[in-house]
C-alpha cells in the first residue's frame, strides 16, 4: 500500500511492524488511515449493502419516462 503523507506530501510505505499502518520515508509520520475503520461488518449487512447497491445502480441506469 502507499498513501501520500498528511504532513509533508511524501509517499508513505507500508510499515511491517507489531503497529500496522504506513510509514513516511522522509519525516517519520505514521498512519493508518487506509487499514479502514477498524470495523467488521457481518455477512447479512454486507449482502443489504450489496443490494441496495445493485438497486441504485438500476434506478440510475433507468431512462426517464416518455412525456405525451
Amino acid at each position: 500500500m502507499r498513501c501520500g503523507c498528511p504532513r509533508c506530501d511524501a509517499y508513505m510505505v507500508h510499515a511491517e511492524s507489531m503497529r500496522l499502518g504506513c510509514v513516511c520515508p522522509e519525516c517519520g509520520a505514521r498512519c493508518d488511515a487506509c487499514l479502514g475503520t477498524n470495523t467488521v461488518m457481518n455477512r447479512a449487512a454486507f449482502q443489504a449493502m450489496k443490494a441496495a447497491n445493485k438497486a441504485q445502480n438500476e434506478r440510475e441506469d433507468t431512462p426517464p419516462p416518455r412525456e405525451r
